[in-house]
């Protein structure tokens, strides 16, 4: 922890004299005077002119050139004392006790940007990594929709190799039952064909019969 310094230069106890409470009459009097700064609050940069650790409060050199701003450890948003020197930034607001400003929301320079620059980087790494997300949503939709392309390929393939196989067997086998049906024709054709010859032989030889028992029947006479 940093002790109180030795010496403190004129300035300095001049603001820490300059923050003591005063009586009504001069509150009054430096209330009225208060810049358009202090009445509001917003945001100032300074320099940590000395800050004592063990009491909790110290004085910050405004970079504007206003008044030393007093400042008190429940000001702080950062565990730790203020060190001598230090860049901070901060906002003021009127101090119910003095009637004076005081610094709050006190931040380290360097830490703020660090802040800034660690959310810039998180933003930066969340958009590459959306981007790298929608890529990769991108590359899977494109495969999910090619897989599908070339599934329903291999279908409409199979399905026409059915069907062509299917035709074919058709084909064959009405082919096969008029083959059928033709060989069936003429093996009946050929059938009544034999039968017709023979009862025409049969015929003939019932005529002769007939002709040879007449004759001979003749003869006889």
């Amino acid at each position: 922890m940093r002790l109180f310094p030795a010496a403190i230069t004129l300035s300095s106890l001049a603001s820490t004299l300059a923050f003591v409470p005063s009586t009504p009459l001069s509150s009054l009097r430096s209330a009225s005077s208060l810049s358009r700064l202090f009445s509001a609050t917003s945001d100032v940069t300074g320099t940590v002119k000395w800050y004592n650790a063990e009491r909790g409060f110290g004085f910050i050199a405004i970079d504007d050139g206003g008044a030393d701003m007093y400042v008190h450890a429940t000001g702080l948003t950062f565990d730790g004392p203020l060190i001598e020197n230090e860049r901070v930034g901060f906002t003021t607001e009127i101090d119910a006790r003095t009637n004076k400003p005081k610094a709050v929301a006190v931040v380290r320079v360097g830490e703020e940007e660090d802040v800034v620059n660690a959310k810039a980087e998180e933003e930066a790494d969340a958009v590459t990594a959306a981007a790298k997300m929608n890529e990769e949503e991108d590359r899977t939709k494109e495969a999910e929709a090619k897989a599908a392309a070339d599934k329903a390929e291999e279908d409409a393939r199979i399905k026409a190799e059915a069907e062509a196989k299917a035709a074919k067997a058709e084909k064959e086998r009405i082919a096969a039952e008029a083959k059928a049906e033709e060989e069936a024709r003429i093996a009946e054709e050929a059938r009544l064909a034999k039968e017709a010859e023979e009862a025409r032989i049969a015929k003939e030889k019932e005529e002769a019969r007939i002709a040879a028992e007449a004759k001979a029947a003749e003869e006889a006479r």
